[in-house]
């Protein structure tokens, strides 16, 4: 009869260390679970991060080459507007030099004016 109670006792044990490994089984397999989509989840948000970072750097890239033009079409501009200074002060300075040839000559003429006379 011990032998039958001892029987009995260890099969409940027994009965108990399986559910205790289940239960261990089921926490280990949730937690890896949890983990997994904790996982997924951070990769999930690093590649969202990386192709807002994509769009970000592109955007920075368009703004520069923007930049970049405008300073071109700026440059170009000056150096046209200076082209078009220097176009005028050549005229100015050939236009002075004719003033002071026709005064001159007049100059003269009138000193021969005043000697006719």
């Amino acid at each position: 009869m011990q032998w039958v109670a001892d029987k009995k006792l260890l099969e409940r044990h027994t009965l108990q260390l399986q559910h205790q490994v289940n239960e261990a089984q089921e926490g280990l397999a949730s937690s890896l679970r949890f983990h997994k989509v904790s996982e997924e989840s951070m990769l999930l948000e690093n590649e969202g991060l990386r192709l807002h970072f994509d769009k970000v750097q592109a955007s920075l890239a368009a703004m520069q080459k923007s930049e970049k033009q405008e300073l071109q079409l700026q440059y170009l501009n000056l150096i046209e507007e200076n082209d078009t200074l220097l176009r005028q002060k050549n005229e100015t300075v050939l236009l002075h030099k004719q003033v002071e040839s026709k005064y001159a000559t007049l100059e003269q003429d009138s000193k021969r004016n005043e000697g006719d006379m």
